[in-house]
């Protein structure tokens, strides 16, 4: 992706590969080097790709969280939530939308998971069949741990 998007000298979508490469470095549990390109697609990202700087947030701040490291996490975690409304990427949208659920459900507070999934329950509806299921799963998840 960022070869083609060098070589059309699309600015935008070499943002876009880089949180993409961040995000498949932490998927192979390189979270130092993905750490670091997320860290640089946020930076770059907040010269105007407000769906990069979303995409770049929301995984760094899962990938701290996963990591145990929540203290950190929040500011990225807060900047994804911001950002989230005025994103139209059904994918990295529908993303989020499960992942923004985990934080709360970890912490045991079973109604702001359920609040955030409701919240996003449009993107998932945009972003097939697999998030859709997600949501419903992790749904599922927030409302046992409440009782239901």
């Amino acid at each position: 992706m960022l070869a083609s998007a060098h070589s059309l000298a699309d600015r935008h979508l070499e943002e876009m590969a880089l949180a993409h490469r961040g995000r498949a470095e932490w998927q192979s549990h390189d979270l130092e080097t993905a750490e670091d390109t997320l860290r640089a697609a946020v930076a770059v990202a907040e010269e105007g790709f407000e769906d990069v700087r979303f995409y770049a947030s929301a995984i760094l701040g899962v990938a701290l969280l996963v990591f145990n490291r929540h203290t950190e996490a929040q500011p990225f975690l807060r900047m994804a939530e911001e950002l989230a409304p005025v994103v139209d990427d059904r994918v990295s949208r529908g993303w989020w939308g499960v992942a923004g659920s985990w934080s709360p459900r970890w912490k045991g507070r079973y109604d702001d998971a359920l609040k955030h999934l409701a919240r996003e329950r449009g993107a998932f509806e945009k972003s097939g069949a697999f998030l859709l299921l997600g949501h419903q799963w992790f749904e599922a998840l927030a409302r046992a741990g409440k009782g239901e």
